[in-house]
């Protein structure tokens, strides 16, 4: 098995090599020192309410060097200008939540026809999608590829083999037997593989961190209850004992992880808080001891509540399952009702939207669901941005326009603070101080 395993990351790694080749994807970028200018009409940066206005950030090689006013700020003899004077800049966007290798249509018998080199081209591709639309990291809560392609394509683009966002990943999902990875779309006596870890009691799920570890998982991500997608299984049903979930977190605390844990029913929620995870994935229904719960324990909720109303609006022509469609209609208002307590309770909020189950690249779509339901532009925009970075442990690096980060940028013409919705049309985006996207031309020698 472990030959098998071996053998297929590597065809997956080669059809990453291969992209670079063709120049499907931009190849690897060389890193200098270059000193570039951006001249920026209005500063949103990430961790204040208030905008900033006719400001100049000065960038060295692949980090802000200096932030500051026009009038404060000289620009070096041959820097290179950006003239972004006529939009609003923020930092890249941050996605905790976006399956690379799945889009919408997907099922799982479709998986089974999928190679896991396929499955990796795939997931180049919908990366690209993800930071052609502002997001320059993502966190990859785990794939339902056997040989773990999209942590394949993790390295690829940080390594930088190809272009893609910054990513951190989960491996597979830690389920129970007929929880939610434990596909059951077959007969009994037609055995098919388990995408997920299934296991249970604490010696398993102990192996099962150790194993997620061994292969290369940056998080380790567990359902807690049932899921929308899965056939057969309790959204409101919570899986794992408290026990299991314990040993779960104890033992990827010791190998220096955090967990995420998958979570629609109120019960999963706070057996997991209890157990000291780190994020609770979807919380779609929420009652005022799990609010205090995620305020006493300081973990973090990523709603992912475009993906219901997405569902039930276009599930029916992306031949989305039956069973998947009235799921989500069940628990669409619990959600909204839930997302507006956390909202008002204080509740840490990070920005995730479940790519794969929405189209890959519409990311954005859900800044105006989040102030639809209650938060402000500002929190909106901070949920993703310097709170995410705060909950990845990434504060260092991104999430904010400050000196010493990466410079990750994007750009928008008007300003997303009055108008939400302006985020889900990025002009420019860059990463690392590398131009990435460029609809305004604006690069000029000083």
């Amino acid at each position: 098995m472990k030959t098998l395993l071996q053998s297929t990351r590597l065809i997956a790694l080669a059809a990453v090599a291969a992209l670079a080749v063709c120049d499907i994807v931009p190849a690897r970028q060389t890193v200098s020192e270059e000193v570039v200018a951006v001249r920026c009409g209005r500063l949103i940066d990430g961790r204040t309410a208030q905008p900033h206005v006719d400001m100049v950030i000065i960038i060295r090689g692949q980090r802000i060097h200096a932030v500051g006013s026009a009038r404060s700020i000289a620009i070096p003899q041959g820097a290179t200008v950006i003239d972004l004077s006529q939009t609003t800049v923020l930092p890249g966007l941050i996605d905790v939540h976006s399956h690379i290798i799945p889009d919408i249509g997907y099922t799982q018998d479709a998986f089974l026809k999928r190679s896991s080199a396929l499955n990796a081209i795939d997931g180049l591709v919908n990366a690209r999608k993800s930071l052609d639309a502002g997001f320059t990291t993502l966190r990859d809560p785990g794939d339902m590829d056997l040989y773990y392609a999209h942590l394949a394509v993790r390295d690829a683009i940080n390594a930088g083999k190809v272009q893609g966002p910054r990513i951190v990943a989960a491996g597979h999902l830690l389920s129970i037997t007929g929880g939610h990875a434990d596909f059951n779309s077959a007969a009994p006596e037609m055995p098919i593989p388990a995408f997920g870890e299934i296991v249970d009691g604490i010696d398993e799920v102990r192996r099962a961190v150790r194993k997620e570890v061994k292969w290369g998982a940056d998080w380790i991500k567990v359902s807690a209850t049932g899921g929308i997608y899965s056939a057969g299984d309790d959204p409101g049903l919570e899986q794992f004992s408290f026990e299991e979930m314990k040993a779960i977190v104890d033992e990827a605390r010791r190998f220096g992880r955090y967990v995420a844990a998958h979570s629609h029913g109120v019960q999963g929620t706070k057996s997991a808080l209890r157990a000291g995870v780190r994020s609770i994935e979807h919380g779609s229904v929420l009652d005022d001891e799990a609010v205090e719960l995620f305020k006493q324990s300081g973990a973090y909720l990523v709603p992912t509540i475009y993906t219901s109303e997405y569902t039930i609006a276009e599930g029916e022509k992306n031949k989305t399952p039956e069973f998947a469609i009235e799921k989500a209609r069940g628990l669409h208002e619990m959600k909204r009702q839930s997302f507006a307590k956390a909202v008002k309770g204080g509740v840490k909020i990070v920005y995730g939207t479940d790519t794969g189950i929405i189209p890959q690249g519409a990311n954005a779509r859900q800044f105006a669901v989040m102030v639809r339901w209650g938060m402000s532009t500002s929190q909106a925009i901070m949920s993703a941005t310097s709170v995410a970075a705060e909950m990845l442990g990434m504060s260092k690096d991104i999430g904010s326009i400050d000196p010493g980060k990466y410079a990750d940028l994007i750009a928008v013409s008007g300003d997303p603070l009055s108008i939400i919705s302006t985020l889900e049309d990025v002009k420019f985006v860059m990463k690392g101080g590398k131009v990435i996207k460029d609809k305004l031309s604006a690069a000029k020698n000083h």
